[in-house]
C-alpha cells in the first residue's frame, strides 16, 4: 500500500506544479501605485485636478493596466502641495508634465 501512496503523493504533486507553472505564466504584472495626497492644503493647490489627469494618463493605451491610483490623506508636506509620490519618489508641487516624465 506505501508504493500507491506514494504514486497517489506524486501524481498529486505533479498535478499541483502544473496548475502553479499555468497560474503564473498567466498572471498579469504587478501594477505599481501612485498615491496622491487628498489633505486639505493639497485640495486647496489642486490635488483633485490633477488626480483626474493622473487618471486620464494611465487609462490610455501607453499606460493601461501598468499603475493604480491611491488616495491618501495628509502626508506632512502641507506647504509643497499637490504631493504624488511616483515610482517610490515624493513630487512636490507636483504637475502632470513632472509625473509624465517619472513615466519614460
Amino acid at each position: 500500500m506505501e508504493k500507491l501512496d506514494g504514486r497517489v503523493k506524486n501524481q498529486e504533486k505533479s498535478k499541483n506544479e502544473l496548475v502553479n507553472k499555468y497560474h503564473l505564466s498567466f498572471m498579469p504584472p504587478y501594477r505599481k501605485f501612485i498615491f496622491v495626497c487628498t489633505g486639505s492644503d493639497c485640495k486647496k493647490a489642486g490635488c483633485k485636478k490633477l488626480q483626474k489627469e493622473i487618471k486620464d494618463l494611465i487609462v490610455s493605451e501607453d499606460h493601461k493596466g501598468q499603475y493604480k491610483i491611491v488616495k491618501t490623506k495628509c502626508m506632512d508636506f502641507c506647504k509643497s502641495g499637490p504631493i504624488v509620490v511616483v515610482n517610490n519618489e515624493v513630487m512636490k508641487k507636483a504637475e502632470i508634465g513632472g509625473i509624465k516624465k517619472k513615466f519614460g
